[in-house]
């Protein structure tokens, strides 16, 4: 239900422009959650080149805790990756996560595909 409503706002409704084709595939973490990958092609005029025109569409923040407490709650409890016994080693984490309520992706650049981090403002 959730994919065929982003496949219909991304090709059909052309959220970001006009979509000439698009791929995706589901898949399932550990725990048996889906998500899913889609990659999409735009119109030579529609193309977003620019990291601030990026940052527009695609960003990596905490949700306000003030305005929008519920969803901040929610993204802590199910998108944040706490350290446990089974990914501690030597006190570090083996999937090589850093705290990530201090470091957050803010945008990538096209020429270097490179993430920029930056401080969460929350």
């Amino acid at each position: 239900m959730k994919k065929k409503a982003i496949i219909e706002e991304l090709y059909k409704n052309g959220i970001f422009g006009q979509t000439v084709a698009y791929v995706h595939t589901i898949e399932f973490q550990k725990r048996g959650l889906p998500h899913m990958h889609i990659l999409i092609f735009l119109k030579d005029g529609d193309k977003i080149l620019l990291p601030d025109d990026i940052d527009t569409a695609i960003w990596a923040r905490w949700p306000n805790p003030n305005t929008e407490p519920k969803l901040f709650e929610t993204v802590k409890r199910c998108m944040v990756h706490s350290c446990c016994d089974w990914c501690l080693e030597d006190g570090k984490c083996k999937k090589h996560f850093s705290n990530p309520t201090h470091v957050l992706i803010t945008k990538v650049t096209p020429s270097t595909a490179a993430p920029m981090m930056a401080a969460p403002t929350t």
